[in-house]
C-alpha cells in the first residue's frame, strides 16, 4: 500500500460525496469505499511502524513481499482473540450448566451470532460482493495485479452451475495455472468466497 493508492481511494470517496450532493450517489458504495480507505490506512500505518523506507520502488517491493505475511499476522491476531473469547465462553458455559438454566439461557444458546450469520450468507454475484480492498489484495496476490484477468475469472466463476463445477475450475485451471499454494491465506479466502457464492446449490 502506498500514498498513491490512498490518494486514489480518497478521490473516489470525494467523487461519491459529490454524487450524493447531486442525489446521484450510492450511500452503500460510499460506506464500502470508506471502509476500504480505513483498511488501507491501517496497512500503511503498519508499514510505517516497521520502519519501511518510503522510497516508492522499495516500498512497492517490500509490500509485495510482505502483503501475505501482514494478512496472516492480522488474521492470527483475530484468531487468538477468538480463541480467548471461546475459552471464556466455555468457562461461563460450564458454570451456568451447574446452575439451573432459565428459558432465556436456553434460547440464547440456540442462536448464532450476527457475525456467524453474516459469514454464512450466500453471495449472489462475486463481482459485486468483493470489496475494493479485498479485490486489490486478491488481484495483487493471486493474479499478479492483472485486474482484467481477475474480472474475467469472477465472471467465469459466477456462471458455473454448481459449487462442484466452480471448485473444479478453481483447482484444475486456476490453481495449476498460477501455481497457488492451496494452504495460503489468500487462496483460502478466495475459496471461501466461491463456496458462499454456491452456498445453497
Amino acid at each position: 500500500m502506498n500514498v498513491k493508492n490512498l490518494e486514489i481511494l480518497s478521490n473516489e470517496i470525494q467523487e461519491q460525496i459529490s454524487n450524493l450532493k447531486k442525489d446521484e450517489g450510492d450511500i452503500g458504495k460510499l460506506l464500502s469505499l470508506s471502509s476500504s480507505f480505513q483498511e488501507a490506512l491501517i496497512i500503511f500505518k503498519y508499514q510505517l511502524s516497521q520502519n519501511i523506507s518510503l522510497n516508492e520502488n522499495e516500498l512497492v517491493e517490500e509490500v509485495e513481499k510482505n502483503q501475505t505475511n501482514l494478512i496472516d499476522a492480522i488474521e492470527k491476531e483475530e484468531f487468538d482473540e477468538i480463541v480467548e473469547t471461546k475459552a471464556e465462553e466455555i468457562q461461563l458455559k460450564k458454570k451456568s450448566e451447574e446452575e439451573k438454566k432459565s428459558v432465556n439461557e436456553m434460547l440464547s444458546q440456540s442462536q448464532t451470532t450476527l457475525a456467524d450469520k453474516f459469514g454464512e450468507q450466500q453471495i449472489f454475484d462475486l463481482t459485486k460482493e468483493i470489496g475494493l480492498n479485498e479485490r486489490f489484495l486478491l488481484t495483487e496476490n493471486l493474479f499478479s495485479g492483472d485486474t482484467n484477468l481477475f474480472s474475467k475469472t469472477l465472471n467465469r466463476l459466477n456462471s458455473c452451475n454448481s459449487k462442484e463445477e466452480a471448485l473444479s475450475f478453481f483447482k484444475n485451471d486456476l490453481a495449476k495455472k498460477f501455481d497457488w499454494n492451496l494452504k495460503s491465506t489468500m487462496v483460502k479466502k478466495f475459496v471461501k468466497l466461491i463456496e458462499r457464492r454456491y452456498l445453497n446449490k
